[in-house]
């Protein structure tokens, strides 16, 4: 799991590192279009569902290069979204800190996936709460539980925990 989680957040910071350039605004973006590479069998499906964890506490309302590093979280999972190739996906968007909370909400899914779907659920998202990060990740099982074939579990966070208690765990 801890390998899987690795994987998904070096994934995750590397669309980010992508997607432009540090000064770049956060609107700027253009997705590939993956299909033909999939019809070509260039790329192969390797993961039949996803669950993002996407970081909405206090932390996340400080800047980076002079930017929200919510609207940048919201920024990497939205074009993450944008060029997830047309694909049969079971998806999932749990906040962390949502709404000056100190848990975490399944937002979408686990259902699925559709751009429109996890786009929609996205883009309210606000925040300003606690970082329970292991209580997000505990209840990932529940929502990964019956969710079919190979997983990706992708965390979308400054790194910043505010919740003492999700250190013990």
């Amino acid at each position: 799991r801890r390998t899987c989680l690795l994987t998904a957040l070096t994934l995750a910071l590397a669309l980010g590192g992508c997607a432009g350039g540090a000064k770049a605004p956060v609107h700027d973006f253009s997705p590939v279009n993956l299909n033909p590479l999939i019809d070509s069998g260039e790329y192969v499906q390797k993961v039949n569902s996803f669950l993002v964890i996407l970081d909405a506490s206090g932390t996340m309302y400080g800047t980076f290069d002079a930017h929200r590093k919510i609207d940048l979280a919201k920024g990497i999972v939205n074009r993450m979204n944008q060029t997830i190739p047309d694909l049969e996906l079971t998806a999932g968007l749990r906040t962390v800190g949502e709404n000056f909370s100190s848990g975490s909400d399944l937002v979408y899914g686990m259902t699925g996936y559709t751009k429109d779907g996890l786009g929609g659920a996205v883009d309210p998202v606000t925040g300003g709460g606690m970082t329970p990060l292991a209580f997000a990740l505990d209840a990932s099982k529940g929502d990964l539980g019956q969710a079919p074939g190979n997983i990706a579990l992708i965390v979308v966070s400054d790194g910043l925990e505010t919740d003492s208690s999700s250190i013990a765990s």
